[in-house]
C-alpha cells in the first residue's frame, strides 16, 4: 500500500490535474455547442466536453500511477483486478454546465483494494478545491474543514441534490429529505 507521504504527493499532483481539467471546462464553456449534448438516459446527459475531459484525465492519471485501473463516468475506464483504481467524473454537473450554470465540478478519487484513500473535487467557477487524503483529514483551498458543530436543524442549512433516476428509483434521498424537514 502507498504510504502517507506518497498519498500526499499524489494528492498534490491530482490537485494540479483537477485544476487543469477545470480550466479546460471553463475555456470550452465559452464556445459550448448545445447541439453536441447526448441524452444517455432520462435526465442523464453527456457532452463532447465530458468525453474530452475524461480522456485527458485518464491520460494524466495513468502517467501519475501506472497500472492503476479506472472507473470513469463516461465509460472509457477499465478495471479488472488492479490494486489501485481511479474513480473519476470529468464533468460532474453536465446539465448545469450545458445550461450555463456555473455549478459543476471535476471529481477524482483513488481507491486501494476498494477503500477510498484520496479524493479531490474542484469547482472551477468558484475556485474551490476540496481534498481529502487518508489519515490527513479534509481541506478546502488548503485550509482544514470539518462538519458543523450545530446539533439543531433549526440552526442549520440543509442542502441536497437529486439523483438522475429519482423519478423511477425508490432508493433515493427524497424520503431522507422529508424526514429531515
Amino acid at each position: 500500500m502507498i504510504g502517507i507521504s506518497d498519498l500526499e504527493y499524489l494528492c498534490a499532483e491530482v490537485r494540479q490535474i483537477a485544476r487543469k481539467a477545470g480550466a479546460f471546462l471553463c475555456d470550452e464553456r465559452q464556445k459550448f455547442d448545445q447541439e453536441r449534448v447526448e441524452e444517455k438516459s432520462a435526465h442523464n446527459y453527456v457532452s463532447y466536453v465530458d468525453k474530452e475531459s475524461e480522456r485527458r484525465l485518464i491520460e494524466q492519471l495513468s502517467t501519475l500511477l501506472p497500472g492503476a485501473g479506472f472507473i470513469a463516468e463516461e465509460g472509457s475506464g477499465s478495471l479488472t483486478d488492479e490494486e489501485y483504481c481511479w474513480v473519476i467524473d470529468p464533468l460532474d454537473g453536465t446539465t448545469n454546465y450545458s445550461q450555463g450554470l456555473p455549478i459543476f465540478t471535476v471529481s477524482i478519487g483513488l481507491q486501494c483494494k476498494g477503500e477510498t484513500v484520496l479524493g479531490v473535487v474542484y469547482a472551477p467557477y468558484l475556485n474551490e478545491l476540496y481534498e481529502a487524503c487518508k489519515g490527513k483529514g479534509a481541506m478546502l483551498n488548503g485550509r482544514s474543514i470539518h462538519v458543523s458543530g450545530k446539533n439543531d436543524t433549526q440552526e442549520s442549512v440543509v442542502s441536497t441534490g437529486f439523483p438522475i433516476d429519482k423519478d423511477r428509483n425508490p432508493d433515493n434521498n427524497l424520503d431522507n429529505l422529508a424526514r429531515i424537514l
